[in-house]
């Protein structure tokens, strides 16, 4: 069993060296060297060792001291590096070239792993990332002895030297937003919107529970659109229901960008999401109610929503059951696991899951609003909500089993 690792070291480039600059670099919207010390403290690191020039002391004590005004920084220590003049207590260590962005998914990939190491890239060349013992670290230059491991696929590492380098790795740092479940509308179209707009207000002192607010209202003023029952109306109403769609990436990508995600945030915008589409389908319904057989589109839409209902129930008693992450893509990353084996009619099911992710229906049901097709809407709407209910309750104990009490034996 791989110990906990409580301590990391973060050497410092000395002045004049190459990316010197870069551990007070800003990339996106944090520099450097908090997101790494952020980073750390997020992962279990309670002590920080930072080598340094003693001529950089006072300007990373007087930038620390600002840092810790906003919590989750791990307690650092300044020595006078580039090497450390004493050895610390013995034991593991995450150790790290202050220099490099690495992707977000590597240093939880390294503390998880088993033994010392130190990535390395296609070209054998160090990335900056590796585990040592505490006490056998001297210099940066620990890192070229350690054990070569590969850098895993899909991760990056890069050292930013420059303005060029920069730009290169804020690039890399906003794709590895996107997520392994976005559908294809998402990863072709919509991702491409939001991350443009979060690199816009990236800097803005904007905390992501804002813009997951404010997306709210967005999807609010779609539903109270639809309701007006007229074309105009519902053609409105569709666009702004696509733009909350596109919006609900922006709160997430900031969150990630910036280590600000949290389970109330999860939460929060899984909700806001849900209230979203109740909101636009009862406006929806409601601007219906004009039209032709519309008591019948009515009855529909409430029937539909309590459906709807009742499935946020049972899903929402899972997550909260399951110890997981306040987001229904728990579901969806449930079903793509390997030993995840549906009966044939589920199986079916699952395959029609694009058909129900909010990328899709949202391109869907703003089309049939500009098309003047709310019948459509709505059916296709009651469709996927009966099929998930039906899915979401024969697998619920599957996909998401319950959290064992504390103490409790495995079996």
């Amino acid at each position: 069993m791989t110990p906990p690792v409580h301590d990391a070291v973060i050497f410092l480039p000395a002045e004049g060296a190459p990316g010197a600059s870069a551990p007070f670099r800003t990339i996106a919207g944090l520099p450097l060297l908090e997101r790494q010390l952020r980073s750390l403290g997020r992962h279990g690191v309670s002590t920080v060792h930072l080598a340094a020039t003693p001529a950089a002391h006072a300007a990373l004590r007087e930038r620390i001291r600002i840092w810790q005004a906003r919590p989750g920084l791990p307690r650092v220590e300044l020595h006078a590096g580039p090497v450390l003049a004493e050895a610390p207590t013995p034991g593991p260590a995450i150790l790290l070239d202050g220099s490099v962005l690495h992707h977000p998914d590597l240093l939880p990939r390294a503390v998880a792993a088993e033994g010392h190491f130190a990535y390395v890239d296609r070209e054998g060349r160090p990335c900056g990332l590796g585990i040592g013992r505490l006490d056998a670290v001297r210099g940066i230059e620990c890192l070229q002895t350690l054990p070569r491991v590969a850098l895993p696929g899909g991760c990056f590492a890069v050292a930013v030297e420059g303005e060029a380098e920069a730009r290169k790795a804020e690039d890399l740092l906003y794709r590895s937003c996107v997520k392994a479940t976005d559908g294809w509308f998402s990863r072709t179209i919509d991702r491409r919107v939001s991350l443009a707009i979060t690199r816009r207000i990236i800097r803005l002192p904007l905390h992501p529970h804002v813009v997951t607010v404010f997306t709210l209202l967005v999807g609010v003023a779609s539903g109270w659109c639809a309701a007006r029952g007229d074309y105009f109306g519902l053609a409105i109403g569709g666009v702004l229901f696509l733009a909350a769609s596109i919006l609900d990436g922006v709160d997430g990508e900031i969150a990630r960008a910036k280590l600000l995600q949290s389970k109330t945030g999860e939460w929060l915008d899984t909700v806001c999401d849900d209230l979203t589409n109740v909101v636009f389908i009862l406006g929806l319904a409601l601007g219906m109610s004009g039209r032709p057989f519309g008591t019948f589109w009515l009855i529909l839409g409430v029937v539909s929503l309590a459906v709807f209902a009742v499935t946020l129930a049972v899903m929402y008693r899972r997550l909260a059951g399951s110890g997981g992450q306040g987001t229904l893509l728990e579901f969806q990353e449930a079903v793509r696991r390997p030993g995840y084996r549906p009966g044939r009619v589920k199986a079916g099911l699952v395959a029609l899951q694009p058909l129900i992710k909010r990328d899709f229906y949202g391109h869907a049901f703003m089309l049939c609003s500009v098309l003047d097709l709310p019948e459509v809407v709505l059916a296709g709407w009651t469709t996927g909500a009966v099929l998930t209910l039906a899915f979401v309750t024969s697998e619920r104990n599957t996909l998401l089993p319950r959290r064992r009490a504390a103490g409790s034996e495995g079996g």
